[in-house]
């Protein structure tokens, strides 16, 4: 996909907003919560999560986050990644771990 509208200088233009067009729908294509995704708006750097409105119009009042080119929060990876979280992350606590005393072991 063509990212070279992410530069364009004057956010109003056609070409910019052709281009964020285009990755608005990208970005909601493999979404699974097609109702909020990450605002790549200058404000928001993908720290948030908004509705595909306030997305649109963060990004053509503000304009889009200009360094943010490789899309790992909009695309199908990371969407899939969303879906299985659960069963990839998985947290183990071991109550009995012998490392618990061994600073005080060490220092006499």
């Amino acid at each position: 996909m063509d990212k070279s509208w992410i530069d364009v200088e004057d956010i109003h233009s056609q070409e910019y907003i052709t281009g964020f067009r285009k990755f608005l729908e990208f970005a909601t294509k493999n979404w699974t919560d097609k109702s909020k995704i990450y605002c790549p708006c200058i404000r928001c750097r993908n720290r948030y999560l908004r509705s595909v409105r306030e997305v649109n119009d963060h990004s053509l009042f503000v304009g889009f986050h200009k360094p943010y080119k490789n899309w790992v929060y909009h695309g199908k990876a990371y969407a899939s990644l969303q879906e299985n979280q659960n069963d990839q992350f998985v947290i183990h606590y071991d109550s009995g771990d012998d490392m618990v005393g061994m600073p005080e072991d060490t220092i006499g």
